[in-house]
Order: structure tokens, then sequence, then C-alpha cells
């Protein structure tokens, strides 16, 4: 399998000679893209500046910031164990005509300021790989290697350090109060390191962890990994038929390549093939995600899951780029679906659709774009953008604003 991510990194334009050597597949962006982005930056051009000026910006803040960790919340999970993710369900809500007792029910697609609270952990460890992520970009686009030592640091805390370390689990994240002390749907909350390790590749040539930390780093990934293949949560997690059952292949597909355990990343991909099949619709679309109150969102993010898994499966004839349904590219097909709703040719009518672009959305179509070497998509790529503030980094830095030529 090593040899098809080679393949991919091969067929990209080189980052610098150590990074782009590096047998990583980039499940969320293409390293190539990156060439293109610092050449428009050193050229000069107005499109890229005010997200690259916004870029470093952030950076310079996060220079300054303390790191955060797993022991910095107010509460514990019912392990007792400060070390262990403790997270509440992002979409539980406690109803207020029943006694405080009583169990919080789900509001589907409606975000409880409560889950963001001190009291647990999700926000500082949303925070912490979002901030390693711009620390990384601003690195690799910058060359400042004060950004990728900050970057270092916050992986070492989080994710390192015996005293500050997050222990590989996410058993009690996703509790419900008065139902549950934890939900194994919270294994969604690991897709977030999915992208991150996009970022760590690209900080390889530049000191920020030490041998050693980059060891304990990939160990810490691999016991990951093991949890999600051996526990009660992660085998009903792995069961589940809409996107929580392709994250669930990704996360345990792309934390097994980071430690070195090819043949489980390939077990993983192969299951997700029946998987994949059975999420789509004739028509393209993912009627499971259709169902949600925000299912324009939903049927981005459950897309985006599946071309991770098409990332980490690289580029040859096997690959799930080439999986077919009903003689189609499956890939392909469904992002034909959604791409009038995104070129303003049609208008979503499912479900509630809330204000904005979708962050994603652009690198769903910019990532297909690439893997089928096709311009189909550039109407929709173009309006996705120009809907999007100037200063939108996954827009105006993770690559052009339309396909690029083979």
């Amino acid at each position: 399998m090593r040899t098809l991510f080679s393949l991919v990194l091969l067929l990209s334009l080189s980052l610098t000679t150590t990074a782009s050597a590096a047998p990583w597949p980039y499940a969320s962006f293409d390293p190539g893209h990156l060439d293109w982005t610092r050449e428009q930056i050193a050229a000069g051009n107005e499109a890229v500046k005010p997200a690259y000026g916004d870029l470093l910006r952030r950076a310079d803040r996060l220079l300054q910031r303390a790191p955060a960790s797993v022991m910095d919340k107010r509460r514990v999970a019912a392990s007792g164990d400060k070390h262990d993710f403790f997270a509440m369900a992002k979409y539980a809500w406690r109803d207020a005509s029943k006694p405080e007792s009583a169990a919080y029910a789900t509001r589907d697609s409606e975000r409880n300021p409560e889950a963001e609270d001190g009291d647990f952990d999700r926000k500082r460890y949303n925070d912490t790989v979002r901030s390693i992520n711009v620390l990384a970009l601003a690195y690799r686009l910058s060359g400042k290697r004060e950004y990728a030592v900050k970057a270092g640091q916050l992986l070492k805390v989080w994710f390192i350090n015996p005293d500050t370390r997050m222990n590989p689990n996410f058993r009690f994240a996703a509790m419900r109060p008065g139902a549950n002390d934890g939900h194994f749907s919270g294994i969604i909350e690991g897709v977030v390191l999915v992208e991150m390790l996009d970022y760590v590749a690209l900080l390889q040539d530049s000191g920020a962890l030490s041998q050693s930390e980059e060891t304990r780093l990939k160990s810490w990934f691999k016991e990951l990994a093991d949890w999600l293949i051996g526990s009660d949560f992660g085998r009903r997690e792995s069961a589940q038929s809409n996107n929580h059952g392709s994250w669930y292949r990704a996360q345990v597909a792309a934390f097994s390549l980071y430690s070195g355990d090819d043949a489980r990343a390939e077990s993983q991909i192969k299951a997700a093939r029946g998987l994949i099949r059975a999420q789509f619709a004739p028509d393209g679309s993912m009627p499971r995600e259709m169902t949600r109150a925000n299912s324009a969102m939903y049927s981005v993010y459950g897309l985006r899951s599946v071309i991770y898994l098409a990332r980490l499966s690289g580029q040859s004839e096997n690959s799930l780029w080439q999986e077919q349904a009903n003689g189609k590219p499956l890939i392909k097909h469904a992002l034909a679906y959604l791409a009038p709703y995104y070129s303003g040719q049609k208008n979503w009518s499912s479900g509630h659709v809330k204000t904005g672009v979708d962050p994603y959305v652009i690198q769903v179509f910019r990532l297909g774009a690439t893997a089928y070497s096709t311009s189909e998509f550039d109407p929709a790529m173009s309006h996705i953008i120009a809907q999007l503030p100037p200063t939108d980094q996954r827009a105006r830095l993770l690559g052009p604003p339309k396909a690029v030529p083979h």
C-alpha cells in the first residue's frame, strides 16, 4: 500500500525535499497545491494577500498563547482520570419543563453552548487542533521556524508529555447528562485529528519534534487506533451506516498509516467499500445525510469522509476514486449531484439550511477535480470562493480557484 502513497506524492508537485519525500497521502488537501500558493504569494497576487496576511497574524497571536491540555477542564469523566477526554454531546439540551435530573434530549444540528463550556475538553481540544494547523501552514508558506516550534509545543502538551497528555480514547465523549457517561457516537470527535495529521506532515523538516517525540506521537495514535478497533464503542461506531461509519474507517486508516500499520489501514479501506456504496442513492445524493436537520452541511460532511478515505487509498486503479456505481465513478457522480447547488444553479430544499457556505466544501470540489483531472466543478468552485471572505484560508491558500491542468 505504501507504493500507492509514494505514487500519489510523486504525481504531486514537491513541497520541499524532506516534506515531499514523506510517505504521507494528505487526506484533506493536495500538498502540490501549496506550491501554487507559494508562487502566488511570491508574485504578490492580490487574491491571496488577505488570507496570507490573516494567517500570519493568527499565527503570531498563537505564539503568545499558552498551550492547553486535558488537565485544564473543571470536571472529570466517570473514570476519575482527568487525562480522559470528557465532552458533552453537542446537540444535547436540557428540557426546562422537566426536573434538572432529567436526561438531556437531542436537538439535531442545534449546538448547545454548554458543550463548549470550560467544564469539558471539547473547546480546548478543537482550539488546539486548529492552532496546530494554522501554525503548520504558516510555517510551510512563510518558512518561519518559530511557527513550527510553537506547533510542536502544542502537540507535546496535548498528546505526548506524560503529565498533560490526553489518554488515547473517546470513551467519555458525547456524554448526555442524565442518560450516560459517554456514547460511541463521540468517536466522531477524532475526525479533526485526521486533518491534523496532514499539517503535522508539513512540520517534518522543521525540527518541531525530536525523533523521540515523533515516535511517542506515533505511539499515541497507534493506541488510539487499537482502542477504536478493540473497544465496544469502536465496534458499535464501525457498524453505523451513515457518515459515522465512514469517518470511523477514515480515522482508523489514517491513524494506522501514521503509526506504521499499513495492513490495518488497507483492511479499513477495503471494509469501507461496501459501506460507501450503500451510502449513495442512484442520483448521487446521500439519503441518510438528507434526513438531517442541516442536510446541506451533512451531505458535504458525509462526502468529505469518503473523499478522505479515497485520498488515503491512493490513485491506483484499485483506489476508492475508481469505485463504480451504475457504471460511473461514485465520488465524481456525488460531486456532480452537489455541484449545481454550489454553482448557483439550484437552491437546496431539503432540511434546514443555515446561512453561509460550509467552509470545507471548497476542498471537496478541489480534491475531486484534482483526482479526476476535470474542470467540471470550476463553476461551483468559483461561486463558493466568491461567497467566502477574502481571508478564508481553505478557499484562498489550500489551492487554486479552479482545476489545475494535468
